[in-house]
């Protein structure tokens, strides 16, 4: 209560387990009113406007689902609910001082299921409600000033989004949207603040219903501020932001989210899966496969090819990676192993294997002079450098 600023229990006659409430400070009479929406046992929707006695039918011709509600300025509740029971569409009931009326907002469609609205400033309505036929998230609002309803919009259509949604506004009317998506895989995020829709996964999991629900609300410094409940951990987790947006999560700084980690099979504790020298973001830029150290298998690894201005992509001729190698540790175009003499006839002079001898037609076979061998080098390797020895059938490095 005001005075006591205790709670005062009153008992009421709503025997369900299906309600929402929200309160309305008159300020003519100093004092809060309390509403509350109710489902009864037999799927009708009640409205309450004080204690429970002072009920109103809101619809009782079928069986229906997933009430909301918000009170408007003046004390008016406004309600959404799913019809269940009939045509399965979304429906909206308005109280105009004696009685409720109601209109469909979306019909015949499975539309619905879950719904959160939300009155700005201004006195506009702002909806959100997913929408099962689509398999979308969907937005419209009631204009204050005319009274209709915008076309609804689609948020997101990328496969079971928008389930659990809560909707919230800023000073300026524009709307921001939490929500569960892909069978509880993901939980996102949608904003229209920059003009149109944008979407971004804030968390991904690998279990399906993890994210049991989420809640959003904008301070009037526009920071958005997120609750979201996670089934493994059984506590709410709160998110907050101070640059205006929610960040992606990226436990292992490689580039690209966790969530996108888990489609394309990498380890998002692991910047760089396949330990080729690119971190998985990087790979997913060039196109190469994050899996596979050597994308087109030309015997240079994705990294070693980025840095020699290689394409990943395509197989590339032992030439062209010796002239690369040149080209990379400025020695002209013929010298495969970056050693500062040039060529005689095909010799070159190395401080570590003294003179070894190869040609375009060889390479990457080499001859060593001083121990009188073949080995075949591995290209891309350095520090050490890797060779196959012929004669003993085993790697060496030098």
């Amino acid at each position: 209560s005001e005075t006591q600023e205790t709670f005062d229990p009153t008992r009421t006659n709503i025997q369900t387990n299906h309600f929402v409430a929200d309160v309305f400070y008159d300020t003519a009479l100093q004092q809060t009113r309390p509403h509350i929406t109710y489902l009864t046992s037999q799927g009708h929707v009640m409205h309450d406007f004080q204690d429970g006695n002072n009920a109103q039918v809101v619809a009782n011709s079928s069986t229906y689902t997933s009430i909301n509600l918000s009170v408007d300025s003046l004390g008016n509740p406004h309600i959404f609910y799913h019809d269940a029971g009939g045509d399965e569409g979304l429906y909206y009931a308005a109280w105009n001082g004696a009685t409720f009326q109601r209109i469909r907002i979306a019909g015949s469609n499975k539309a619905g299921q879950f719904t959160d609205s939300v009155f700005d400033a201004q006195g506009n309505l702002h909806l959100c409600y997913y929408d099962a036929n689509r398999l979308e998230l969907r937005y419209t609002a009631k204009s204050v000033s005319s009274g209709a309803w915008l076309a609804p919009v689609t948020v997101d259509n990328n496969w079971e989004n928008g389930g659990l949604n809560s909707i919230a506004v800023d000073t300026s009317g524009r709307a921001y949207i939490s929500y569960v998506g892909f069978y509880g895989f993901q939980f996102k995020y949608a904003t229209n603040r920059g003009g149109i829709w944008q979407t971004e996964t804030i968390e991904g999991s690998t279990k399906a219903n993890f994210f049991k629900g989420t809640a959003i609300a904008v301070d009037t410094s526009g920071f958005v501020h997120i609750l979201t409940y996670k089934d493994s951990t059984n506590y709410i987790q709160y998110w907050s932001d101070s640059e205006g947006k929610v960040p992606v999560v990226d436990n292992d700084l490689d580039g690209i989210s966790d969530f996108e980690e888990r489609f394309i099979e990498t380890n998002p504790f692991l910047p760089d899966t396949d330990f080729d020298g690119l971190t998985d973001g990087e790979e997913v830029i060039l196109g190469t496969d994050p899996h596979n150290i050597d994308t087109d298998r030309d015997g240079i690894t994705d990294a070693k090819e980025e840095k020699l201005l290689l394409d990943p992509l395509v197989y590339n001729s032992n030439l062209e990676i010796s002239i690369a190698l040149a080209i990379k540790h400025n020695l002209g175009n013929t010298d495969p192993f970056g050693v500062t003499t040039p060529y005689t006839s095909g010799w070159v002079y190395t401080t570590d294997m003294g003179w070894v001898y190869t040609a375009s037609g060889l390479y990457p076979w080499i001859y060593i002079q001083n121990e009188n061998k073949w080995l075949y080098y591995q290209n891309g390797t350095a520090n050490p450098r890797w060779f196959w020895n012929a004669n003993t059938g085993i790697w060496e490095r030098r």
